[in-house]
């Protein structure tokens, strides 16, 4: 917890508080939040995220001796980074990456109704006020079964609570007193919980607030933070050094003023030196700045504190300030050293490959219907002596579109350190769906921005992977290990001009295409599970790629036509391949006879239905969307050339200008924008 300041015209934020137990470690928790009862003082809670773990916290508002004070905490699945509660109607509300919404509070129906409104008039500290009566008076008949007084501090008096078990009929009563005995400087607020039976309809516990100020008619002295820690200095990068501040209170209302600075190198039990109070106090590479002679009664002053990191070490001293308002110490400690060093790996099955900022690192190929996960680690390689690691900026390829993404979005966090030869990793994956056998490979893309503290700095650091479909036999001519039998769509069966080679119990697309290949035929089908066919002439009409529904007989995983469930019946249809080869979109096809040889033109092998390019290039298709209100959503158009008005040519173009996004409409042209 961070509180402004400013002296003499210097704004400062300064540590006062921190939580007792870590709360995310690494960045993204939700930025804190507080809330309040009307703007009543005593009433303020602090809310604050827990990215990590999960969960959302309350603490009090009033940080005790530097720490938070939890209060409650609840689980939450997948807390979105950054994310913090919002509030309405006496309820808070938490969004998640999941797409949930969690919401806290209800309204209570409580079983008794207690004197409200408990604010007792400020006071000295250990003075006692005159007690009030607390009267609380049944709903409905009930059992008290416990009167607890308040947990948390000395600061009230609480006497006359009556024994428990006890029955009470609908408006009976029973009464306490409290009194108030202030033992903290400020807002104290603590509850009385009744307790009941347990019944329906209703709370088991009713709070009575009691609420007070607690003041000191002589000055008294606070520091926060107890601590100042300067970490991950690099040995004369700031020749000014390193600067923090600490905040010195009068909770007093009388003025405060400083008499002296006592100091050591170890502890209070150490060798102590005691100097004269003067604006600037140098002790070790550590400087005092601005000390203040006086504070005003209820005021604050700000001390700044430089750290010289020219010379390369861990130092600390102990420091107290001494004053008419007591005595308080705080400690100083700060190292120096060398620069660390960022190595950046990826997994790969002969080794780990360095990182190299001209290439990307590659999955290499992957089969469709199958993951491949490999890490990527980061390690400070730095000498023993260096400073830590960090990762201030890390934004994986998490949670979107594309075959490449990030397992989680925790793993290489923002904020993760590193001390010299330490090593953390992150699990990437690449997942190319399900398809039919001989397609085109399809390429994944994917980024992840990192920002390290060392001298490279930010590193944009890609990934590719070729997903790859299944081949089958004949293969083309030129050895790209492609099958010559291309898969062209799902078709409507076409009794006329077809020959069935087979049907086969253990049919495959496999043995299907190495059928036609031997029999020279130009087109090549798989239907009803078992059968293949082959043909001279492409079939009239192409269907969707649902129609196509039933696995082969030799495979489940492969597809070999289908009935159109789901689509309509009555028809059949035919998982259609074209032999590449020989079927192009501006030839002819020789028709192979028993004695002659005939040829006939036919058209060219269509794109479907339209279907989504899964991607060229690296660039990967993230969807449809619409223009924008005004104007375009990608303004920078270019003309692509006639005859190559194709979706690789647009992403060539967007590429070569360096644009994130590129997308093409009116099935002409294409609209780019540069972020």
């Amino acid at each position: 917890m961070l509180k402004f300041s400013c002296n003499a015209g210097v704004p400062s934020f300064t540590k006062v508080a921190e939580s007792p137990s870590l709360n995310a470690g690494i960045i993204g928790t939700g930025h804190g939040t507080t809330s309040s009862l009307n703007g009543q003082p005593g009433t303020g809670l602090f809310w604050a995220s827990d990215v990590e773990r999960g969960n959302l916290r309350i603490y009090k508002a009033v940080p005790e001796n530097g720490l938070l004070v939890e209060i409650k905490r609840f689980n939450i699945d997948s807390v979105t980074k950054f994310n913090r509660p919002v509030f309405g109607n006496g309820r808070a509300y938490m969004g998640t990456t999941n797409g949930y919404i969690y919401g806290f509070g209800s309204p209570i129906n409580l079983p008794l109704e207690c004197t409200g409104n408990v604010v007792f008039d400020a006071l000295e500290l250990g003075v006692t006020s005159e007690a009030k009566t607390i009267t609380c008076v049944a709903k409905i008949a009930l059992t008290v079964s416990a009167v607890s007084p308040p947990t948390s501090g000395n600061n009230f008096v609480i006497s006359g609570l009556p024994s428990t078990p006890l029955q009470l009929t609908l408006g009976a009563s029973f009464s306490f007193k409290v009194a108030f005995k202030p033992a903290l400087v400020g807002p104290v607020s603590s509850d009385v919980l009744v307790t009941i039976n347990s019944i329906a309809g209703y709370s088991a516990d009713t709070p009575v607030t009691l609420r007070g100020t607690g003041q000191s008619a002589s000055p008294l002295l606070q520091v926060s933070p107890v601590q100042l820690a300067f970490g991950g200095a690099v040995t004369g990068e700031n020749p000014d050094g390193m600067e923090q501040s600490l905040i010195l209170s009068n909770l007093g209302n009388q003025p405060l003023k400083i008499e002296s600075i006592v100091y050591s190198f170890t502890s209070s039990e150490g060798v102590l030196t005691t100097v004269a109070v003067a604006p600037n106090v140098k002790i070790g590479p550590f400087t005092l700045i601005n000390v203040p002679s006086t504070i005003a009664a209820q005021s604050t002053a700000t001390l700044r504190v430089n750290f010289d990191t020219s010379m390369s070490g861990d130092f600390s001293i102990w420091v107290q300030l001494v004053s008419n308002g007591g005595k308080k110490d705080f400690q100083i400690i700060g190292s120096a050293g060398d620069p660390p060093i960022g190595l950046i790996e990826f997994q790969t099955e002969s080794g780990w490959v360095k990182y190299d900022p001209a290439k990307k690192f590659s999955f290499g190929d992957v089969y469709q219907g199958n993951t491949k996960s490999l890490r990527m680690r980061v390690t400070n390689t730095a000498v023993k002596s260096g400073v830590p690691l960090t990762i201030s900026v890390s934004k994986p390829p998490f949670g979107f579109d594309g075959l490449i993404n990030a397992a989680n979005q925790k793993d290489l966090a923002e904020g993760v350190s590193l001390l010299a030869g330490e090593s953390a990793s992150a699990v990437l994956y690449c997942s190319v769906p399900k398809s039919q056998w001989n397609v085109d490979p399809i390429n994944g893309y994917a980024a992840w921005t990192m920002n390290l503290n060392d001298m490279a700095g930010k590193r944009f650091i890609e990934f590719d992977c070729n997903g790859v479909a299944e081949q089958s036999v004949p293969l083309q001519s030129s050895g790209n290990r492609q099958g010559r039998y291309r898969y062209i769509g799902c078709y409507v069966v076409q009794e006329s001009g077809r020959q069935q080679y087979y049907g086969s119990a253990d049919n495959t697309i496999a043995m299907c295409t190495e059928e036609c290949g031997k029999r020279g035929s130009v087109f090549c089908g798989t239907q009803y599970h078992r059968e293949c066919w082959g043909r001279t002439t492409l079939p009239a009409e192409r269907a969707e790629e649902i129609n196509c529904n039933f696995d082969c007989s030799g495979s489940l995983t492969q597809t070999c036509g289908g009935n159109g469930e789901g689509w309509g019946s009555g028809r059949s249809y035919i998982s259609l391949f074209a032999d590449i080869e020989r079927y192009n979109s501006n030839g002819t096809v020789p028709i192979p006879g028993p004695t002659t040889t005939s040829s006939a033109p036919i058209p060219p092998i269509p794109t479907g239905g339209p279907v989504v390019n899964p991607g060229v290039n690296g660039y990967a298709s993230i969807g449809c969307y619409t223009e924008a209100t005004t104007g375009r959503a990608l303004p920078n158009g270019f003309t692509m050339p006639a005859g190559s008005k194709h979706v690789a040519t647009c992403v060539a173009g967007c590429a070569s200008k360096n644009y994130l996004y590129a997308g093409l409409e009116y099935g002409m042209s294409n609209k780019v924008n540069l972020l």
